[in-house]
């Protein structure tokens, strides 16, 4: 197999091993979707060859920052961790942290996700950044319920009407992300 010519092209541009990890040029509906060509010729005989061409879409990662659910999630728990900070001293192991510990899942999920190449992948941790934000809606339900909104200092405009509004507006892009991710397949 000596007599083996490899051949790469990438995006219709002769590459040598070294750079095979530039994956230039871009396909598909999607900015991070690029297209890569490999080509191998095989020397069959002296008067043959074997051409074999493979093209495969190769997912890079997605700028998290871009997305403004990423944003609006990061702004969010900041808030949260404002309110928290306001509440009774023997809850801060309690509700408090849980509630600290998914607000700041939902922009961690949404970055991780981001940097998985497939769209499913990406989705499936939209999915558990969807499923943190019900889980704060649901820990601030809670809060409300036992009268901690009404302790809060004064000092801290909180208004649990608010805070679920916000909720609920990264839950619909959250949803709205996923499903056009998930109805260009």
């Amino acid at each position: 197999m000596n007599n083996i010519n490899l051949v790469k092209n990438v995006a219709g541009v002769s590459a040598s091993d070294d750079d095979l990890r530039y994956f230039g040029g871009s396909t598909g509906t999607l900015p991070h979707t690029k297209a890569v060509t490999l080509s191998i010729d095989f020397l069959v005989s002296k008067k043959s060859t074997l051409t074999i061409t493979l093209t495969m879409t190769m997912m890079g990662a997605r700028d998290f920052r871009k997305y403004s659910v990423w944003q609006e999630a990061v702004d969010y728990a900041s808030f949260v961790y404002e309110v928290t900070g306001k509440m009774p001293w023997f809850e801060k192991k309690g509700l408090c942290d849980q509630l600290q510990r998914a607000v700041v899942s939902i922009s961690s999920n949404i970055a991780e996700g981001a940097a998985r190449s497939s769209d499913t992948d990406f989705c499936h941790f939209l999915d558990f950044a969807l499923g943190s934000a019900f889980e704060v809606e649901t820990q601030l339900t809670i809060a409300k319920n036992v009268g901690y909104f009404k302790n809060l200092d004064t000092d801290l405009d909180v208004n649990f009407q608010e805070l679920m509004d916000k909720i609920h507006s990264i839950e619909r892009q959250l949803n709205g992300l996923i499903n056009s991710i998930r109805n260009q397949r």
